[in-house]
């Protein structure tokens, strides 16, 4: 299983004199420091972007720690480019590995080249200026509306906390972005209900797992795949100092006995004692 995952702050960039950016968070969930590069690929036939993806990213190649999370910006650049949508794919995979290895873990970024109108010169007609003094009034009540209108959200994962969970279930998982009405959560192969606290804030509980292990994490939010990322589950941890009791000893208390304040189980045929383990077949 490739242990990287990204997120995007946008799967569409908003050019602006053909200029854009977004924030790219590549997480390594492995137990080991890992040379990570993100690369941007051109989607479809050749095209004419600047590079073929018309993308600039800043140290492309950084090591990244076991469990952090390191934000790479994808600077745009379209200058030149014929009108139309353009397809760039960026992803994240080990300086050691081939990218297309990691392809399953990219995500494809629209780019959209308009067309610049032809600025024709023409006489201004005179009497317009008595009819545009009428519509002021009305118009600049309407403009108020829509300037002060709140700009559209696009849905976007940015982190979640935490990343691992008893395979028990029941780990009440924070994501932090930002999410539609309705948002989707599957973890490994189980969809999971989710809570919206704010347009910020989804949680979530965990399903229990058959095993430890690292499963993935799937977001979708306003019908919009959001990211994968990756959740581990962990077994649960052993304590000291106490009684581990189940119902063998609760109806046969002479065939058990103490040792150091733990409980164990002696076997009849040959006294050997064993660990006090549930499912411990002692007739073997």
């Amino acid at each position: 299983m490739k242990k990287l995952a990204m997120t995007l702050s946008s799967q569409t960039v908003a050019l602006t004199d053909g200029k854009g950016t977004l924030t790219a968070s590549v997480t390594n969930a492995s137990a080991a420091p890992e040379r990570v590069v993100l690369g941007a690929f051109p989607v479809g036939v050749p095209n004419s972007l600047p590079g073929s993806t018309g993308a600039t990213i800043e140290e492309p190649l950084r090591t990244i720690d076991p469990g952090a999370t390191v934000q790479y910006e994808v600077a745009f650049d379209t200058t030149g480019a014929l009108p139309g949508t353009y397809q760039v794919k960026l992803i994240p995979y080990s300086a050691d590995e081939a990218p297309e290895d990691y392809a399953e873990l990219g995500f494809v970024v629209q780019l959209v080249v308009p067309e610049v109108a032809p600025v024709v010169v023409r006489k201004f007609p005179w009497w317009i200026v008595a009819v545009v003094a009428a519509v002021v009034i009305i118009g600049g009540g309407v403009t108020a509306f829509i300037l002060t209108r709140p700009p559209e959200v696009t849905p976007a994962l940015t982190s979640f906390t935490p990343s691992q969970g008893g395979v028990e279930g029941g780990t009440i998982v924070l994501l932090t972005g930002q999410f539609g009405e309705s948002t989707i959560v599957t973890v490994g192969e189980t969809s999971v209900s989710t809570t919206k606290v704010s347009d910020t804030q989804v949680t979530f509980s965990t399903p229990p797992a058959a095993q430890a292990g690292q499963v993935p994490l799937l977001v979708e939010s306003g019908g919009s795949q959001l990211g994968v990322a990756i959740f581990e589950y962990v077994a649960p941890q052993a304590t000291g100092g106490g009684v581990i009791v189940d119902d063998f000893c609760i109806f046969n208390p002479t065939a058990c006995v103490f040792f150091e304040e733990k409980q164990f189980l002696e076997k009849f045929d040959t006294g050997e004692i064993l660990p006090n383990l549930n499912g411990i077949d002692i007739n073997q």
